[in-house]
């Protein structure tokens, strides 16, 4: 049984690198871009697994039914998180970030909830822990 117990948004993040932040109707061009594994929630129990260990973090969240999802459950277990409790909802996908971050580090962030939006207060006080 995990010591430590998290329920929160699970989110794929991409990152677009730019010169400067787009202003209202603006393009701008993006320098490079990076894909990984985000979402407080998830960056939350991936860092306490790594401190407490393996098995230790529980993960509680809601995920779409597409290959996100997987590659999702796959890092997180691959981190020592305890996925038991991280539901799949059919016909959704699942949440993604989009990080806009200019050369000074300021940033914009546009997020697809998804499935996060099905976490209802239902489902998380019926999850055992």
């Amino acid at each position: 049984m995990p010591r430590m117990f998290v329920c929160g948004v699970i989110n794929w993040d991409t990152a677009l690198f730019v010169e400067s932040l787009p202003g209202p109707g603006e393009e701008v061009r993006v320098v490079r871009t990076s894909s990984f594994p985000g979402g407080k929630g998830a960056n939350t129990a991936v860092a306490a697994a790594r401190i407490l260990g393996p098995a230790q973090v529980g993960m509680a969240g809601m995920l779409g039914s597409d290959s996100v999802a997987e590659e999702q459950i796959r890092i997180l277990e691959q981190e020592g998180v305890d996925t038991s409790c991280v539901a799949k909802q059919p016909a959704a996908d699942s949440g993604t970030a989009y990080v806009i971050v200019g050369n000074k580090g300021e940033d914009m962030i546009l997020t697809h909830m998804a499935a996060n939006l099905m976490m209802t207060e239902e489902f998380a006080s019926s999850t055992p822990v």
